[in-house]
């Protein structure tokens, strides 16, 4: 049953015009506050009651003439509401599409959750159309993630795995495009052979200044915001998709402005856009996109696909409501072509490549790689391989870092996106023949007699076979191709010397230097769209026939350990729903964000051998406080397949003592910092003990931690491997040396350092060496982030504390934003009588008027407010509010005057109050969009 209802002129015209509903003068009102009850409720989305009674009251609407009560009881198939205005709508039309349909609820419950009888709510802009017309059997999808420095990062990765696995016996071809970029992404999209069904872009969105936009990326992976405009231009170079998921907050959302993002696409002229109406949750996105997509590429229409999803999340929500809360948020927006499939059975399909150019690692058994829908992070490393290969400033690449830290899985994802080209992989042998057949393996079949019978006998030649290698190297990279090569060489460091720290990079062995200087040189010497990518767990060092060193015209890429956030995208990724318990933690955290040890720590617990999980982690974290490794266990065969003594021997007494001296720092430091550190250890040339270590894979390089600086730290996992621990004053000593460079590095532009966990650790630095003003710097910073980001009172209470007994045994005054920063802490942990003494020790203080002294007048207040002197606390927040005034701080004044209304209010001054709010308050909220 399909039902149309049209807003126009003031009524709803609907079923296909049979009917008539003249709204009433409140109706606009009436459908505002709805949206308002929405968004409260999403704000307390853990109260699922409030969503079903405004679903409810919808539904008696709605039903006023009791039509749809017999419409459900009587009526047969599928229920489709569509809900339309003009191309244009004006407020009343965006209220009444913003409405939020998919709660309507009946008697039974919510209609969304029905199998036998979908429930279809579908929003219109202009009048409907002839349909987009399907073109193929099966779907090609183009997927897009932006993850912006300096910017939350989204489990992006979850959500491709889940359309993966979704659609994996489906007719579905994926093309995924890393660069997080539009420019990249419309460029993808304009030269594919043909054009894709739908393009899903994950991102954060937002709306500022009534403007809605995507935060993407720039080619540098900075933050770019792109409005529907910018969309439209970009991706309408060829023609926009029938299909658009705009996978990110509130991309659907438009109940007060002009109009969403999703709006702006469909007037733009996309057929189908999907976005969602407030922020979602990732786990929520990811499972309604994957559901979203099997349904479509099994020929379903957009609008049943839609509907289908939500009814997937709806009902796994009512058996486990602590999963989907958000399973309403999804809002399907179509002009007038919109609404149909964008594949449809009987005609022609396209072949779809499975895993393609990954293949050869997933059936590279000796030594496992993540599958797509286990890989995470790397998103730098893969961005930075791929623009390389795209600009052609390379013509290949090393990702070279410890063992088991994801080398091979990386070159598997690379391989996976750059589908155009043709896969070869050579491990394990590579001498000339075995190289030569690896690619004649691959070679076009109509080509391979041809180039067997012309070059095998000779790279078969015992003296000459490299030099003949390489020519016919150079006569495969000339020929035009569909496919450009991508040769892969992989855990390379089995033909390298052992290492030594005596030189910046490893050399080969010799048998094995003709092979591959045959190979650099023919990849440097013809330039065509063909690429080489090496793994090696050291930097190595091979001249050319003219004395020059080849590897300058590779890439070099350490791969350094797994964040926090990408171990727990790694566990979420291979538990799929398992909870994250204590000794999931003490697995995150032992693991060292290796993610090969991770696999092998976390497989127990997914296999419900706990006691074995916790023996495992237990070795872990023996080896790790005393270097000890562990006998006869898994476990011990993982770090003699490391080889760990072979780092040791690597190094010279000296760098030894150099990296032992950088395991000062527990987060990546600034280059400057490290170098200062072992500088105080009496290292003569810090940069060339940074450049050895770098190149065996013992420094880690960090992506620009903070203000664009390169950041270096030791690998964890060989810590162990140089004790002792450093002694108190060895840290005093190192910590002294490193503060000035550290904290110039982490200042930010307005010179103080930043709310995240770099101030914490410049906080234990300072501590360590006992420089009571660092302290205080970091310690108001780092506390205010706890404080007020991680809800975290005692933490930062304890740092205000022991800051004070430094400045008090240096003789130095407090600043009063470390007496205010105690002040908020102690009244949040109900201390009273500690909030009280940090307070009066202030305000005993010479005063300025600064916005500082002002934010501690203003705790005062309200100390004084609650002891029952609300005359001396008005006294205070008026002075407050001036000082505010004077500095610009419009938002603070207008806090100050809020808690001056408050006090009027508890004195019964209640008109003046309300003045308060109404007239200074609410005005300044308004501007400022809080």
């Amino acid at each position: 049953m399909s039902m149309r209802f049209h807003l126009a002129n003031q009524e709803i015209i609907f079923n296909q015009g049979d009917g008539r509903m003249v709204l009433r003068p409140a109706q606009l009102a009436a459908f505002q506050a709805w949206a308002r009850r929405y968004d409260k409720a999403l704000a307390n989305d853990r109260d699922a009651s409030a969503f079903f009674t405004l679903g409810q009251e919808i539904f008696a609407w709605l039903d006023e003439q009791g039509w749809l009560s017999h419409a459900l009881q009587h009526g047969e198939g599928a229920l489709e509401m569509e809900f339309s205005v003009s191309q244009n709508p004006d407020e009343l039309g965006r209220a009444f599409l913003h409405v939020p349909w998919e709660l309507l609820a009946g008697p039974a419950g919510y209609l969304a959750r029905d199998s036998g009888r979908p429930f279809i709510p579908v929003r219109r802009l202009g009048d409907p159309h002839t349909p987009w017309q399907p073109r193929h059997g099966d779907m090609h999808l183009v997927f897009m993630a932006a993850a912006p420095r300096q910017v939350s990062t989204l489990d992006y990765e979850k959500e491709e795995s889940g359309i993966l696995e979704q659609t994996s016996r489906l007719p579905l071809a994926l093309t995924v495009e890393e660069s997080g970029s539009l420019p990249l992404l419309g460029e993808v999209v304009s030269q594919l052979p043909a054009p894709p069904e739908a393009i899903h872009i994950s991102c954060h969105g937002d709306i500022k200044n009534h403007q809605p936009f995507l935060i993407l990326e720039d080619e540098a992976g900075n933050r770019h915001d792109v409005t529907a405009g910018d969309l439209a231009e970009e991706l309408g170079r060829s023609s926009l998709p029938p299909l658009l998921f705009l996978s990110a907050c509130r991309t659907a959302e438009g109940r007060e402005e002009p109009a969403s993002l999703a709006m702006e696409m469909v007037r733009c002229g996309c057929a189908n856009v999907v976005g969602w109406d407030s922020s979602v949750y990732d786990q929520d996105a990811s499972a309604f996109a994957g559901h979203f997509y099997k349904a479509l590429a099994s020929h379903a229409t957009v609008k049943r696909a839609t509907a289908s999803a939500r009814r997937a999340l709806l009902q796994e929500h009512e058996r486990n409501p602590e999963r989907f809360r958000h399973w309403h948020l999804a809002r399907l927006l179509i002009g007038p072509a919109g609404g149909g499939a964008v594949c449809l059975a009987g005609q022609g399909k396209r072949p779809i490549p499975r895993d393609a150019g990954a293949r050869e690692f997933l059936d590279k058994n000796q030594v496992p790689v993540a599958t797509r829908a286990h890989f995470v992070g790397r998103r730098r490393a893969i961005q930075q391989i791929i623009a390389a290969f795209r600009t052609g400033d390379r013509w290949g690449a090393v990702v070279h870092g410890m063992g088991c830290v994801g080398k091979s899985s990386l070159a598997a994802r690379i391989a996976n996106r750059l589908a155009s080209h043709q896969t070869v992989l050579v491990f394990e042998k590579y001498d000339a023949v075995a190289v030569f057949d690896a690619i004649l393996d691959k070679w076009p079949g109509r080509h391979r007699a041809d180039l067997r019978d012309a070059w095998r006998e000779k790279v078969q030649h015992p003296r000459q076979g490299a030099q003949h290698l390489g020519d016919a190297l150079r006569e495969i990279l000339a020929t035009p191709l569909d496919n450009p090569l991508l040769l892969i060489i992989d855990d390379l460091e089995q033909i390298l010397l052992p290492a030594d720290g005596q030189r910046p990079a490893t050399p080969f062995q010799t048998p094995f230097q003709p092979v591959m200087r045959a190979i650099l040189e023919a990849f440097r010497d013809v330039p065509t769209a063909a690429r080489i990518l090496f793994t090696s767990r050291y930097r190595f060092t091979l001249t050319a026939t003219n004395g020059r060193e080849l590897a300058e015209g590779l890439l070099d890429l350490p791969l350094s350990p797994l964040s926090e956030q990408e171990r727990h995208k790694q566990w979420g990724a291979e538990s799929r729903h398992a909870d994250v318990t204590t000794l999931v933690i003490r697995i995150l955290r032992a693991s060292q964000g290796n993610p090969g040890l991770q696999n092998l720590l976390t497989r127990p617990v997914l296999q419900g051998r706990v006691a074995d999980a916790n023996e495992a982690v237990d070795k872990v974290e023996t080896f790790l406080a005393h270097g000890t490794v562990p006998q006869d266990t898994d476990v011990g065969d993982f770090f003699r397949r490391m080889t760990l003594e072979s780092y040791v021997k690597a190094l010279t007494p000296a760098q030894k003592k150099a990296f032992r001296a950088v395991t000062l720092f527990q987060l990546p430091a600034p280059r400057p910092a490290v170098a200062a550190v072992l500088r105080a250890v009496s290292d003569p040339d810090p940069s060339e003990t940074c450049h050895r270590l770098l190149g065996l894979g013992l420094f880690n390089r960090y992506e620009s931690g903070h203000n664009d600086q390169e950041h270096l730290g030791t690998e964890p996992l060989a810590r162990p491997l140089f004790p002792p621990p450093l002694t108190p004053d060895e840290e005093k000593k190192l910590a002294q040396a490193a503060l000035p460079p550290l904290l110039a590095a982490w200042r930010e532009g307005d010179g103080r350092l930043p709310w995240n966990p770099l101030s914490l650790e410049a906080f234990r630095l300072a501590q360590l060496a006992g420089a009571g003003a660092a302290m205080e710097e970091a310690a108001i910073e780092a506390g205010f982030w706890l404080f007020k980001r991680k809800h975290d009172a005692r933490t930062p209470l304890t740092m205000v504390q022991q800051t004070l007994a430094v400045l008090a045994a240096a003789q130095l005054s407090p600043s009063p934003r470390l007496l205010h920063l105690g002040a908020q802490c102690a009244a949040r942990l109900g201390e009273a009588e500690t909030r009280r003494t940090l307070l009066a020790r202030g305000m005993a203080m010479p005063q300025e008027d600064t916005v500082e002294w002002a934010e501690l007048w203003g705790e005062y207040a309200v100390m004084l407010a609650m002891a029952g002197d609300p005359t001396a606390a008005q006294q205070w927040l008026s002075r407050a509010a001036q000082v505010f005034q004077q500095h610009g701080d419009i938002h603070s004044r207008a806090i100050t005057l809020g808690k001056i209304a408050d006090i009027l209010f508890q004195q019964g001054q209640l008109d003046e109050a309300m003045r308060i709010r109404r007239e200074e308050q609410l005005p300044v909220y308004n501007q400022l969009g809080d």
